[in-house]
């Protein structure tokens, strides 16, 4: 019955009040806890799936720099296709809020979080499609090229549409880059390269 789902949550409610007092000393250990409350936003029970809700922000509100290299391979890992959707959403709605707080950590992941990026975006379940949206917006605005700026809203489109591939090639060929070009910088084209060619 409806209590049979308490123990399955009750990790989220423990882990949402660590994360809110954590100190660098704790985080390491409420990391390890993370793929388990991403999980639990696709409990059956809706209790289970608002504790982990509550949780995820958490870590979200937690999380500084130097968490980012911990945090971004659990997320990796539960953006899979064998996963369920509201665990995608939950991980891909973390990784826009890293971005956010830590832009100069998130922008080396860009390398490793491009290709699933693009799968999120053509993805069946609207719900994936939308978070991995404003995720992309977010990933995005880390790469800090303002050369490639005015153009960055056309990747995400182009990668909702790969119709738009050729139109938004053009748009890429006529940048002058004046900026060096980081590994973030490329990894953000790298998906419309890809189908360019």
């Amino acid at each position: 019955g409806k209590r049979a789902g308490r123990p399955r949550g009750a990790p989220s409610p423990a882990v949402a009040a660590l994360c809110k007092k954590s100190t660098p000393a704790t985080e390491a250990y409420l990391v390890s806890l993370l793929g388990e409350v991403l999980n639990g936003l696709s409990d059956k029970l809706k209790p289970v799936q608002v504790e982990a809700d509550l949780a995820v922000h958490a870590f979200a509100e937690m999380a500084n720099g130097s968490a980012i290299q911990a945090l971004v391979p659990v997320c990796i890992e539960n953006i899979d296709s064998t996963k369920k959707w509201t665990t995608v959403v939950g991980a891909l709605m973390l990784l826009g809020e890293l971005a956010d707080k830590a832009p100069q950590q998130m922008a080396p992941c860009l390398t490793d979080l491009m290709p699933l990026m693009s799968s999120c975006l053509t993805d069946l379940k609207q719900q994936v499609k939308d978070q991995a949206k404003s995720t992309m917006h977010k990933l995005l605005d880390t790469v800090g090229n303002k050369d490639i700026e005015k153009v960055l809203e056309d990747l995400v489109v182009n990668m909702m549409d790969p119709t738009k591939t050729e139109e938004t090639i053009h748009k890429y060929a006529g940048i002058v880059f004046v900026q060096v070009v980081t590994a973030a910088a490329l990894a953000a084209v790298t998906p419309l390269l890809k189908r360019g060619f």
